[in-house]
């Protein structure tokens, strides 16, 4: 398994388990439940995957943590499942243009110097 799809796992298990624990603490389990569920439809087979469906999860996963946020949820959980969205859907997208461009040292350096940016935006969320 390559490094981008190992990150593209570990960002989609983090969209769904950290508002499913903010959630879960508010005492909301339907959000729980939601938010455990919504980063299934990036898992759909590679043929049916479109353009929207990783904006369409980005999405929900943005209104499942604001809507974290006003049910008390812990703020902290509500944020790093948002930002852990928002690297699925940069990685989901990354993983779509690579596969259209032909493989060559040059799509291998853009796709390292991408995550490299990438990890380095993730880390600056969670210090901040």
């Amino acid at each position: 398994m390559s490094f981008r799809k190992a990150l593209f796992l570990f960002s989609l298990i983090a969209a769904a388990a950290c508002p499913a624990a903010g959630y879960s603490l508010a005492g909301s389990w339907i959000g729980a439940g939601l938010a455990i569920l919504l980063p299934l439809v990036l898992l759909f087979p590679r043929g049916f995957s479109a353009i929207w469906l990783p904006t369409f999860f980005l999405g929900g996963e943005v209104f499942l943590a604001a809507a974290g946020l006003l049910e008390g949820a812990p703020d902290l959980l509500m944020i790093l499942g948002a930002a852990a969205a928002l690297a699925a859907w940069d990685l989901a997208h990354l993983d779509r243009l690579l596969r259209k461009s032909v493989s060559s040292p040059a799509a291998g350096h853009m796709e390292r110097a991408h995550l490299r940016c990438m990890l380095l935006a993730l880390d600056q969320t969670i210090v901040a």
